[in-house]
């Protein structure tokens, strides 16, 4: 009878030890889910990105026909626009159109325009054709020069002054805002006539 009964005492702390591990996880899984909400709600303020005035780095890439190329700011320079993308990024599609109209727009003003893209060359070429990009793109694979772009954050547009410093930066897919701001703040830098700041 006592066998029995220590049977059924082990049991129920079994079950209840079984009950309180899936209440942490159903916890933990809230949470998670809470944090992932955010990120794709706000990723500015979720994801560490660059800040206005930011100061970046000159760089050096290659692009996706093997020339290398060179980014440099100087006082002469043109403002620079930065279109991060990757092929399979769903939220890059839908930047596609946006990106292209502003080139097609701005690309005789003084900008400088260019799409980063941190994937190989095979699956860059082919994004490049079936989304009949014009603009020049370039590989980026060094990781010190992706960390201090914060290019790990994708899609991503940024505008950047001759001088190197970052104008205005947003992460993410764009929405009505973000485009009037983009739009609002290249014409302004047109209607100054690219003046060097």
């Amino acid at each position: 009878m006592e066998e029995k009964a220590s049977k059924g005492q082990l049991w129920i702390v079994i079950l209840c030890v079984i009950v309180v591990a899936m209440g942490i996880e159903i916890i933990y899984l809230i949470l998670q889910n809470r944090r992932l909400q955010q990120a794709l709600t706000n990723p500015r303020t979720y994801f560490k990105t660059l800040t206005k005035d930011q100061q970046v780095p000159s760089f050096r890439g290659t692009d996706v026909n093997g020339k290398e190329v060179f980014i440099i700011y100087t006082p002469s320079s043109p403002h620079t626009i930065l279109f991060w993308f990757s092929p399979g990024c769903h939220a890059c599609d839908v930047n596609m159109e946006f990106w292209k109209g502003l080139y097609e727009k701005y690309q005789n003003e003084s900008f400088r325009f260019l799409g980063l893209c941190v994937s190989g060359p095979e699956e860059t070429r082919k994004f490049i054709k079936d989304f009949e990009i014009k603009f020049p793109v370039i590989m980026m694979s060094d990781p010190i020069l992706v960390e201090s772009y914060k290019g790990n954050v994708i899609p991503q547009t940024l505008l950047i002054d001759p001088q190197g410093k970052v104008k205005g930066g947003w992460p993410g897919p764009l929405e009505d805002k973000q485009k009037k701001e983009i739009l609002e703040l290249l014409g302004q830098t047109k209607a100054k006539g690219g003046e060097k700041e």
